[in-house]
């Protein structure tokens, strides 16, 4: 009868994990572009709107918003 370890056994590291990784940050970056994508379909959509102050306004807040969520660089 041999002696054996003592204290807490060590975890096996799960291989699961670098690919977990990997998938929320791509799943974060379409997330984004999507969001991205949605905004610019909707300035398309009310694009031809043209002529009125408020319509004017809308769609220039609106490009702003797609703007603030390009991603930056180096992450296309």
């Amino acid at each position: 009868m041999s002696p054996g370890k003592r204290g807490p056994k060590t975890a096996t590291p799960n291989p699961l994990t670098t690919e977990v990784i990997l998938l929320q940050r791509t799943n974060a970056r379409l997330t984004q572009r999507l969001a991205r994508a949605e905004a610019i379909i909707d300035i398309q959509k009310n694009g031809s709107l043209a002529g009125q102050a408020a319509d004017i306004q809308r769609r220039r807040a609106l490009t702003d918003a797609v703007v603030s969520l390009a991603p930056p660089p180096g992450l296309t």
